[in-house]
């Protein structure tokens, strides 16, 4: 038995192309998906309840309360953990599309001592500024997957991802860490503590489409929800990152020194990152994305150095309409 766990929020305008997805998969043995709906205001709940109504195999549950000192994700999904009744659980969000073969791809690397996987996630989008969310989400995965076939595991993506039950088990499940806004990268840790294996994959399989935020403040919003969990790594990662984002900017004080030095390591910068790009989009087969590579450095570098700046402010973590701490 699977397990597909969808927590939901208002999402009454993609929930419809992600439940279709989900029942299209192609798996052999019997699956379930269970979705918490976490207090939707819109027309989610009678869409949900049609759908329980027509499918065996979806159940709904509305969450109406808090358990375990967790919020939002994170307690939805530990509800939905307690009902599920698989050995493997998948977890997705609603506004996602997933590829026929994700969950089976997904359950077939799921082996041994791996506890859990992620697949990879992009945004296809209409406008520019969709298309360059679209680069960075896949610049950030295929550096994940690198990372990952080196044996470097830093974290999952909670939109397209897979648990062992045993391994989810193990470490007490959501109820028992720490209550984190990013919740994905908790488990993730919890799991890569207890000694179980974390695997990126990347090819077309495990393949979502998911949606772009819709403005430049929603998009800082969500990437300091994201450096929530960044920022629990181990430091020398921390600081790795930090180097990553801001380290193109300290070549203007080494060109004042070593001109010839700080124009190769610009030259290094670009040529990597759009090496990077490009073997994604290869291998994704998404060759309408390469023109918008050429822009994708310069906008990168400053879009993340903001990012940083605004993950320092005093300001509280909003998502779905709810606030957290910062």
């Amino acid at each position: 038995m699977i397990s597909i766990l969808l927590a939901v929020r208002n999402e009454e305008k993609t929930l419809v192309e992600c439940l279709q997805t989900l029942l299209d998969q192609k798996l052999d043995q019997s699956y379930e998906i269970l979705i918490g709906n976490d207090g939707s205001t819109d027309g989610t709940k009678q869409l949900l309840e049609r759908y329980q109504q027509t499918y065996d195999h979806i159940f709904v549950y509305d969450i109406l309360k808090n358990k375990y000192g967790l919020k939002g994700k994170a307690n939805v999904l530990a509800q939905l953990s307690e009902k599920a009744k698989g050995s493997i659980l998948l977890f997705t969000d609603a506004d996602m599309r997933l590829s026929p073969t994700w969950a089976m791809t997904l359950v077939n690397a799921l082996k041994d001592d791996v506890g859990i996987i992620t697949g990879v996630t992009y945004v296809e989008g209409r406008t520019f500024w969709e298309k360059w969310q679209g680069l960075d989400w896949l610049y950030a995965l295929q550096l994940l997957n690198i990372l990952s076939s080196w044996g470097v595991a830093l974290t999952a993506m909670g939109n397209n991802m897979g648990v062992q039950r045993k391994a989810y088990d193990a470490v007490g499940g959501y109820e028992k860490i720490p209550f984190s806004v990013a919740e994905d990268f908790a488990l993730s840790k919890a799991l890569i503590e207890a000694g179980w294996k974390s695997k990126h994959l990347f090819n077309r399989r495990v393949k979502g489409e998911t949606l772009g935020v819709d403005s430049f403040q929603e998009w800082l919003r969500q990437r300091k929800r994201w450096m929530k969990g960044a920022v629990a790594l181990p430091k020398v990662w921390v600081w790795l990152l930090v180097i990553h984002y801001l380290g193109i900017f300290l070549l203007p004080f080494v060109y004042a020194v070593q001109p010839m030095v700080s124009l190769y390591a610009l030259g290094g910068v670009v040529a990597f990152r759009w090496g990077i790009l490009l073997k994604a989009l290869f291998t994704l087969r998404l060759y309408r994305f390469i023109p918008y590579i050429l822009l994708f450095e310069p906008l990168y570098s400053v879009f993340y150095v903001i990012v940083l700046l605004y993950y320092t402010l005093p300001v509280k973590v909003v998502w779905k309409g709810r606030e957290y701490e910062a």
